[in-house]
């Protein structure tokens, strides 16, 4: 039995998985769990493997596949993490958690367009795909999350905007949540995101813990701002010296830098606002329309 595992950290995609194998016996004195150091997981699934299943999944041709390391702060005993619900007891005999340990898996990586397609494409809605084979709690979240993601790219529920991150000014996509019924709909999927989705820690064990809204609103910015930007790069406008169609420009193509000059990012900021402040909800009052036909 293998339980397929995704996770997101900063703005990659992270798929790993979890199955029970013979474990060497350890000699001499066990590590013991720690949220600061991370110990190689003693039942992750090798990257080979994780190869296989995925394209086995997938109705399409598979995306590029990278390799890595991904840490988690996972429920543990002395000296070995809680396997997952779906995985079952372990065969070393039960495990009570009495601490969050830090685990090192191997992982497939994917960037945010790939694990979009990946997610389109892949039986999330299906616990058990195929004999041996369970999708965990948090692949299927995100793979929700992702046709939430294409709901709202096929409802143009996106709008253009200006963020500033390490003192340069850059054009970004965000999903556009003033409409109550998707306000009413992402509130519903921070409630439902499961606990493990945001165990994922840099594997120094430094890191502040996201909470599921913040996470959450991370993945979609992150979403629909490769989708938007990549999928439109053909109607970007040629380079002009105006600023504001710097920022225009710098939505549509893959460097979303805009300006690091301070004066320059006030007067945008300014502009964007006002620009933005047209789309603003003016009110949920009712309206009395009056129509007069004449022949």
């Amino acid at each position: 039995m293998l339980v397929l595992h995704a996770t997101w950290l900063d703005d990659r995609f992270y798929i790993w998985g979890e199955h029970y194998r013979p474990v060497p016996r350890a000699r001499g004195r066990r590590a013991l769990a720690r949220p600061n150091r991370a110990l190689p997981h003693p039942f992750a699934a090798e990257t080979a493997i994780l190869r296989r299943i995925v394209e086995h999944l997938l109705d399409t041709s598979p995306p590029a596949m990278e390799e890595g390391d991904l840490c988690l702060l996972l429920p543990s005993d002395k000296h070995t993490p809680a396997p997952s619900a779906e995985l079952g007891q372990s065969p070393l005999g039960p495990i009570k958690p009495d601490r969050l340990g830090l685990w090192r898996v191997p992982a497939l990586v994917f960037s945010p367009l790939e694990a979009l397609n990946l997610l389109a494409h892949m039986p999330v809605n299906v616990i058990g795909p195929r004999p041996g084979l369970i999708l965990g709690t948090d692949l299927r979240y995100w793979g929700q999350v992702a046709h939430l993601t294409l709901t709202l790219l096929e409802g143009q529920h996106v709008v253009p905007t200006l963020v500033e991150r390490d003192d340069v000014a850059e054009a970004r996509w965000q999903p556009w949540l003033d409409d109550p019924a998707v306000l009413e709909r992402v509130a519903a999927f921070v409630q439902a995101m499961p606990p493990v989705c945001r165990a994922a820690r840099p594997c120094t064990g430094v890191g502040q813990e996201r909470s599921a809204r913040d996470l959450l609103l991370h993945v979609l910015n992150l979403l629909v701002d490769h989708a938007v930007r990549t999928w439109a790069r053909d109607v970007a406008p040629p380079p002009a010296p105006s600023l504001f169609h710097t920022w225009v420009r710098a939505l549509l193509t893959q460097d979303a830098g805009v300006t690091d000059d301070p004066r320059e990012m006030a007067a945008l900021r300014r502009v964007v606002r006002q620009w933005l402040d047209i789309a603003q909800p003016v009110g949920q009052g009712r309206v009395r329309l009056c129509l007069r036909l004449e022949s």
